[in-house]
């Protein structure tokens, strides 16, 4: 391993006999592989959805997410809401949504298709009034 300051430069070693006594030692560090510290940290951070934060005395704290918003404070902001001044604009929602695939080339999807007449892990979805407007349409056109 390089010298770097980024990178883990330590020899771990362990001694472990098992019971036929194949294995007597082992260098952990020949099993880790080549990474910063700042990716193993980062690793850490987000398998256990962990926070850090610089508190008063300049010591890092670490914590899960759930307890450092459990930890926090509530603030009553009322006083600075008018709710008769308040604009809003909702999301128009789609009125139609296809999640496709690209055409299935193994045996278990075309399968899969021939049976169900779908394309296997595709999803449609449409309002009411779309599939209502479609079937009109489908009616007048036969």
């Amino acid at each position: 391993m390089g010298g770097s300051a980024s990178t883990f430069n330590t020899q771990i070693t362990g001694t472990a006999i098992a019971p036929n006594g194949a294995v007597s030692n082992i260098v952990v560090s020949d099993q880790m592989p080549d990474l910063k510290v700042i990716d193993f940290l980062t690793g850490l951070f987000k398998m256990f959805n962990l926070t850090a934060f610089v508190q008063d005395d300049d010591k890092i704290k670490v914590m899960t997410l759930d307890k450092f918003y459990s930890a926090g404070n509530t603030h009553d902001i009322s006083e600075f809401v008018d709710v008769n001044q308040s604009n809003y604009n909702f999301a128009i929602p789609y009125q139609e949504v296809a999640f496709r695939f690209k055409k299935p080339n193994t045996f278990l999807a075309i399968n899969f298709s021939q049976i169900n007449n779908k394309v296997f892990g595709d999803l449609e979805s449409a309002t009411r009034r779309v599939l209502m407007c479609k079937q009109q349409t489908e009616a007048v056109n036969t």
